[in-house]
């Protein structure tokens, strides 16, 4: 089993594909954070539980700010197909967030 460097003092952004995804790809968001809060019992940001209706950027703008309260990033198994993953991660590396990836056999 998968262990990340995580613990209950953490807070992690969760990123990974939404756009164009089936329901927004709510299912593999929601079992990664499940999976964290039991595993590590660290808090956790999971933008696929925004509302609906706003725009690209809004959800970005907000990402953004969600990402400045983060301790660690956890990137999705599929997360280079997302441009605004890849923008997240882009920006965390460059703001110090420890960046960490999850693997596909969690999410299955």
């Amino acid at each position: 089993m998968q262990m990340l460097d995580l613990n209950d003092r953490d807070v992690v952004y969760l990123a990974g594909p939404i756009t164009n995804r089936q329901d927004g790809n709510r299912a593999a968001f929601e079992r990664a954070e499940a999976h964290l809060r039991n595993a590590y019992k660290c808090e956790v940001i999971n933008p696929a539980r925004r509302t609906p209706g706003l725009s690209y950027c809004e959800y970005m703008a907000i990402s953004m700010l969600d990402l400045d309260k983060a301790t660690c990033l956890v990137l999705l198994p599929d997360w280079m197909t997302s441009l605004g993953a890849c923008c997240e991660r882009a920006i965390a590396r460059r703001v110090g967030i420890a960046v960490q990836s999850l693997d596909a056999e969690v999410l299955a």
